[in-house]
């Protein structure tokens, strides 16, 4: 048994969540795997739209949670959903130590000169409680000012 999974490539210019000709398809074989198949097998069952809803409320949901938790990092994307992916930028002078000290706690970021701090959800398997444990972590971590620890201040190749 395999499915055929629709999966979007990663364009800069595509944000959309629909078939597009920067889309793929493909046969998945290794969806048969009794691990991985039950989540997959869910997955499978959303309609773009289901995928596209729960993006936006995960992304919605992050960025009230860290406004509230901090007012010293600034909105970047667009706020209107309609305008953005599954990705939420926020901007900080001292974003690169930020992201450090979230990684540190278990919240994958992404760092991009000059002071943005890039976050992407997978509405297929990010739940709200996962985005509710990341705004806590980054309350904790900016709480801590990583950036006055000369360790998350030192620039890796990679964020």
């Amino acid at each position: 048994m395999s499915y055929t999974v629709l999966f979007r490539k990663a364009h800069s210019h595509c944000h959309c969540f629909q078939r597009c000709s920067n889309c793929i398809n493909f046969t998945a074989n290794w969806i048969k795997d009794p691990i991985i198949f039950p989540s997959v097998h869910t997955s499978l069952s959303w309609e773009i739209e289901d995928v596209h809803r729960q993006s936006v409320k995960l992304t919605q949901l992050f960025i009230s949670g860290v406004e509230s938790v901090s007012a010293d990092l600034k909105l970047v994307s667009p706020r209107d959903p309609s305008r953005r992916g599954s990705q939420v930028s926020f901007a900080h002078p001292r974003g690169y130590s930020i992201v450090q000290g979230l990684i540190e706690n278990g919240v994958i970021g992404d760092f991009r000169e000059p002071d943005t701090m890039r976050f992407g959800f997978a509405p297929l398997y990010n739940t709200e409680r996962d985005v509710k444990v990341a705004v806590d972590r980054l309350a904790k971590v900016m709480a801590s000012k990583p950036w006055e620890n000369s360790r998350y201040r030192q620039r890796g190749v990679v964020t």
